[in-house]
């Protein structure tokens, strides 16, 4: 909008300024704000956000990635490929809702069952060897 100067923007709250940078690391952010990370975190408890999710983010896609090539290199009549597509899917979700600004809730709804942590292991040696 013309003549609109920044002092006239609605402000952003704290929330909204996190939402923003949650795809950084919680050492950039507080360098950004410039307060420490301890500060950061006190400011975060005080805004109910739990945890910061910048290291789940980048352990989701991961995953993601890995299932995915995967994915790409399986049989199609293979079972285990449908229940990797869905799995895929949960972490996909679980990210997307993740980035959406969701930041008050815990820890990831996604648990990862102890077979699909076995998969993602087994995987990972295929695709280093």
């Amino acid at each position: 909008m013309p003549g609109v100067s920044a002092k006239d923007s609605p402000p952003r709250t704290f929330r909204a300024r996190l939402c923003a940078m949650q795809h950084m690391p919680i050492g950039a952010v507080s360098k950004n704000l410039g307060v420490t990370p301890a500060v950061l975190k006190r400011m975060m408890r005080a805004n109910h956000v739990a945890a910061w999710p910048f290291r789940q983010l980048h352990a989701l896609g991961r995953h993601a990635g890995i299932l995915r090539a995967h994915i790409e290199r399986a049989d199609r009549d293979d079972e285990r490929t449908g229940e990797m597509e869905i799995w895929l899917d949960q972490i996909e979700s679980e990210r997307e809702r993740i980035m959406a600004g969701n930041l008050s809730l815990q820890a990831s709804e996604i648990a990862l069952t102890s077979e699909m942590k076995k998969l993602l292991s087994r995987i990972k040696a295929e695709i280093a060897k």
